[in-house]
């Protein structure tokens, strides 16, 4: 999508616009306006740029203002510093010092010139007074438009020099006289900066009404400028001067520069080397003595501009409204990512649920055989567990009864299933307790045999002894092992 930019000035008593479209490196200007509105007032101001871009079909409502020279006051100084944030301390500190102006009363940035000496940072301050500011765009506001950036004409003219000459970078300095309809720009740069800045109160339409005589005047204005930037020992004197803006009427002027400067003068035409619709080219031919490159430039060079005296209120406004904007947007990513996180589990959970009624549809009738066969599996398995258990008894007691001596009766046998097997009775003497007692261990069936108590009684003048033994009763292993393999064998029949 193309990027719409519009860049506004009001210079002198002329009100001029400039609607360009495109990605920066192919802009093009698609049109050019300029309205007499030194009679008008502020808010008829404002109504005449509404209308202005209402007759250009104009939809955007931001803009670039553009502060042309007369209106800012530049001065070069030396920093003792070369910290960003210690040098733009220091600038507001001091920068009250080189206007009559009180440092509440005007707008301050600067061009960082570079390192001349050690610790010491060149710049150039530009001071704009705040109520010019403020009225400029309190007009656009009035207007129905938000102001993007304000802008200074010289700097914007620098970067179309370049961007003309298709130069990245020249160290040596060059004089740039851009002549418009009442005043001319003196601006030197050099690195790709504008390092020096002066306004000439002199324009075409003083050459077209008396020109041998403003002629002398424009070339001692030069001269003037040029010894001023020499004085401050900025850098090296300009060794050749382009002369742009709205010179069709005032060609000859290059002849009487070059006689009286000494310095190669070059004449560039920006209409011809700037891309411009024909309806742009239209209106800067039927107003020649008018040069719209100080609102041309701003588009041109918008991202290249490092000078923005806009008012700090507008500025905290903005910074303001843009993070507000930025709060909400990450609302309303964060809301629309959850949603989406509730989608993705609920849609997990509704496809779960129908693929879980699918299964206990499908298997339905698979898990009422598998009941069947669960209640003919514990029917089977009581009735295996009755049959191996079946006569355990009776090996039981005949295996006791191996066991007992012949001077042993017993008077009282007990079992608790899962608990304990006990015996009760009487012998005719201890020993042949114990040697029951030890014939039982021995016994596969009997297991931790003990004896809880022996007590010795007289019954008909014979000595008896009473005992009672207590143990667990086991399967022998051998049993054990042939139930197991009759139950495979059984199961192998089975399949």
């Amino acid at each position: 999508m193309q990027k719409e930019l519009i860049c506004i000035s009001f210079s002198a008593d002329k009100l001029k616009i400039a609607y360009a479209k495109g990605l920066p490196g192919r802009r093009e200007v698609q049109t050019l306006l300029v309205k007499d509105i030194g009679s008008l007032s502020e808010p008829d101001i404002a109504q005449a740029v509404k209308a202005a871009l209402n007759e250009l079909k104009i939809k955007s409502r931001s803009v670039i203002c553009s502060i042309p020279s007369r209106s800012i006051i530049t001065k070069n100084i030396e920093i003792p510093s070369r910290n960003p944030k210690e040098i733009q301390e220091i600038i507001n500190l001091q920068s009250g010092r080189y206007t009559p102006y009180s440092r509440e009363e005007i707008i301050v940035d600067y061009v960082n010139i570079g390192v001349y000496r050690q610790n010491y940072t060149k710049a150039l301050l530009i001071i704009v007074p705040q109520d010019a500011i403020k009225r400029y765009v309190g007009i656009l506001n009035l207007a129905g438009l938000d102001v993007l950036k304000v802008a200074v004409v010289p700097e914007g003219i620098c970067h179309v020099y370049y961007h003309i000459s298709r130069v990245k970078q020249d160290d040596t300095p060059a004089s740039i006289i851009h002549i418009g309809a009442d005043s001319t720009d003196f601006i030197i740069t050099a690195k790709n900066k504008m390092i020096f800045a002066r306004n000439i109160p002199i324009g075409v339409q003083y050459f077209l009404s008396e020109k041998e005589k403003f002629k002398e005047k424009f070339v001692e204005e030069i001269k003037k400028s040029l010894e001023s930037y020499q004085s401050e020992d900025i850098e090296r004197t300009p060794n050749k001067i382009i002369l742009i803006g709205a010179i069709d009427e005032i060609k000859e002027i290059k002849e009487h520069l070059d006689k009286n400067l000494y310095i190669p003068t070059t004449l560039i035409s920006y209409l011809e080397q700037l891309p411009f619709k024909r309806q742009a080219l239209d209106v800067a031919a039927s107003a020649k003595e008018v040069s719209f490159l100080d609102v041309v430039s701003p588009l041109f060079a918008e991202a290249e501009l490092s000078i923005d005296v806009t008012p700090k209120e507008i500025k905290l406004k903005k910074a303001l409204e843009a993070r507000g904007k930025a709060i909400i947007k990450m609302g309303v990513l964060s809301m629309g990512a959850f949603a989406l996180i509730c989608a993705i589990l609920i849609s997990k959970i509704y496809f779960k649920t129908t693929y879980l009624e699918q299964l206990l549809t499908h298997y339905q009738a698979v898990n009422k055989e598998a009941e069947s066969l669960e209640k003919s599996y514990n029917k089977m398995s009581v009735l295996k567990s009755y049959l191996t258990n079946r006569g355990y008894s009776l090996e039981v007691l005949n295996d006791l009864y191996s066991v007992i001596l012949e001077d042993i009766y017993l008077s009282h046998i007990k079992f608790q299933e899962g608990k304990e097997f006990q015996i009760k009775g009487s012998s005719l003497s201890m020993s042949t307790v114990f040697t029951l007692v030890s014939n039982m261990e021995k016994s596969p069936y009997f297991e931790n045999v003990k004896t809880r108590y022996t007590t010795k009684r007289k019954e008909e003048d014979q000595d008896l002894t009473d005992f009672h033994i207590v143990c667990t009763l086991e399967l022998p292993e051998k049993e054990a092992e042939e139930e197991e393999k009759e139950e495979e064998e059984e199961e192998k029949t089975e399949e």
